[in-house]
């Protein structure tokens, strides 16, 4: 525990003067502090000057994936001591100080992903899991929605994958409808995400949507798919 973060005080008992080790609480004021030898109870004052000041240091950036609109956990790496849920208002470079040690943080905000376009085709589709060493499974896309997700017996997919347990139940929907002029468009959607989904490399929240294109590659936990063309439709 580096001096910042603590202070050592003498027991106010006479006949105890044990010294005392008191944990620095980042905010100035007077604590109650019972002595663990007497049971005296010693008052402690922490004063600003007290208080560790790491404003003049240069902003640490965090790892953590932004999005505007979503909560991430922001924790301070100068301190430890501070952390809480924020929702980035807009999408850029951010530096957000932190009001235990005056530390600045990084974060990277990105928007979220809203692809609009997609091709209207004569052509079904299906999703294809890719398997290093392993042939390829295919799994033919219906008309209406699709569900994809971990393998769960009391909760079953329409496209069930076995041996990733990284993957949410029911994760994404695949929605296959046809417009008025009669071409096939398919719409990917997150439902649920315990990590995050990628879609062409781009990070997806809870409720992003995007329209499909053969070719497209998606990834649900540890696991890739390609979005590929089937059967006339």
């Amino acid at each position: 525990m580096s001096e910042s973060e603590s202070k050592i005080i003498t027991c106010c008992n006479e006949e105890c003067r044990r010294k005392l080790k008191v944990k620095n609480p980042f905010k100035p004021g007077k604590f109650p502090i019972k002595c663990p030898y007497c049971g005296t109870a010693n008052i402690v004052e922490f004063t600003p000057a007290d208080m560790p000041d790491n404003s003049t240091k240069e902003p640490i950036r965090l790892d953590e994936e932004f999005i505007v609109g979503s909560e991430g956990l922001i924790k301070c790496p100068h301190c430890g001591k501070y952390e809480k849920m924020y929702t980035p208002p807009k999408a850029g470079s951010l530096i957000i100080g932190c009001p235990k040690c005056k530390g600045r943080m990084q974060i990277e905000v990105k928007e979220k992903t809203k692809l609009l376009t997609y091709d209207l085709n004569r052509y079904m589709g299906k999703v294809v899991m890719i398997r290093k060493g392993w042939f390829n499974k295919e799994f033919p896309l219906r008309m209406g929605v699709n569900t994809v997700g971990r393998a769960d017996p009391m909760r079953p997919s329409d496209i069930s994958i076995k041996g990733d347990m990284s993957i949410s139940r029911q994760s994404v929907q695949i929605k296959v409808g046809r417009s008025e002029n009669e071409g096939i468009y398919f719409k990917f959607r997150v439902k649920k995400a315990a990590n995050p989904v990628l879609y062409n490399d781009q990070v997806l929240a809870e409720e992003d949507e995007a329209y499909m294109n053969f070719g497209d590659i998606f990834v649900l936990g540890q696991t890739r798919f390609r979005f590929e063309k089937d059967r006339l439709g």
